[in-house]
């Protein structure tokens, strides 16, 4: 009976050093042209950072890559010349390091709500190293979506919080100048909210689901949605899977358009255009989602998607 041959320990070793997966990228062993992608390991913000990779080696070709979602606020910098922070974790780890905070940063896959709240808390001499292209669109483009999809329906609805309620001027000029009439509720805590809906859609023939937590959520999204269902009032939302879970139609930010604006910024945080970083602003990225189904349910035609992008982009050129 043949013996099978023992391999020498030292050949072992070394094969397993090969195979076994290497650590988290550590930042202090950077090189002086690297780029630092931090995610916060969640499904979303992990597979956009790893879009967002791609097209970074293909765009950077020279720079050394490094996505991680392993940074402790504690690790020294040395070497990286840009950050681009991909979800709210990511933005959190951020705020806790003071190391961090000084090398130029791009916050994605935020809202605006989620990014201010950071931003009025850090210094002064931060901010003018941190920027961001926030992941929800502004409200001005959903109200839109809603005169082009519903051009027949006059009353447009929203339930407002502290969170949102800065946005009702903007909304009542828009109304005027589209000759729309806002019907503007505000909440009254979170067990009157489904009452509170009841009473809004009473008085409106669309609902805008403004991205606001203390309204609209993981617990709250069905409740609203049957209700809405119930009293035959189209939903415009702020994302592609409300539209999936009922609502009639949404405007959200494209990954695709997403990437592509990362990669026009990047030569400013990388300190290869002269100037300040722009401000954290809105994607000038948008693309429209419909559910036909509970468009037909609701007995409502809608316009192409294509068709309700470019209305919004025409009347956002000629009403600047």
């Amino acid at each position: 009976m043949k013996h099978k041959r023992q391999v020498p320990l030292w050949a072992a070793l070394i094969i397993l050093l090969w195979v076994l997966p290497g650590p988290e990228f550590p930042l202090a062993d950077a090189t002086e042209n690297s780029l630092v992608i931090l995610h916060s390991g969640s499904s979303a913000a992990t597979h956009f950072s790893q879009t967002l990779t791609g097209a970074l080696h293909r765009q950077f070709p020279d720079m050394q890559i490094r996505n991680t979602s392993q940074v402790t606020p504690s690790v020294p910098m040395h070497g990286v010349r840009a950050l681009l922070l991909v979800g709210s974790g990511a933005l959190e780890t951020y705020r806790k390091s003071p190391a961090l905070q000084q090398i130029p940063a791009l916050a994605l896959l935020v809202t605006r709500q989620r990014f201010e709240a950071l931003w009025h808390r850090l210094p002064s001499d931060t901010r003018s190293r941190l920027t961001a292209i926030y992941i929800d669109q502004p409200p001005t483009r959903q109200f839109l979506l809603a005169v082009h999809a519903f051009p027949e329906r006059r009353r447009l609805g929203v339930l407002l919080s502290r969170n949102t309620r800065p946005t009702l001027p903007l909304l009542k000029k828009l109304a005027v100048r589209t000759r729309r009439t806002l019907v503007a509720y505000e909440t009254v805590g979170h067990d009157r909210l489904i009452a509170s809906m009841e009473d809004l859609f009473e008085n409106t023939d669309v609902y805008l689901a403004l991205p606001d937590p203390n309204v609209i959520n993981r617990n709250t999204l069905q409740p609203i949605l049957l209700t809405s269902y119930r009293y035959r009032i189209p939903v415009v939302a702020f994302s592609r899977a409300y539209v999936k879970a009922g609502a009639t139609a949404a405007i959200y930010t494209p990954l695709d358009g997403l990437t592509e604006e990362t990669l026009e910024i990047l030569p400013g945080l990388l300190g290869e255009r002269s100037g300040p970083l722009p401000r954290p602003h809105y994607s000038s990225r948008f693309r429209v989602a419909l559910n036909r189904q509970v468009a037909r349910s609701l007995g409502i035609p809608l316009p192409t998607e294509k068709a309700l992008e470019d209305a919004i982009r025409v009347w956002e050129e000629n009403n600047r």
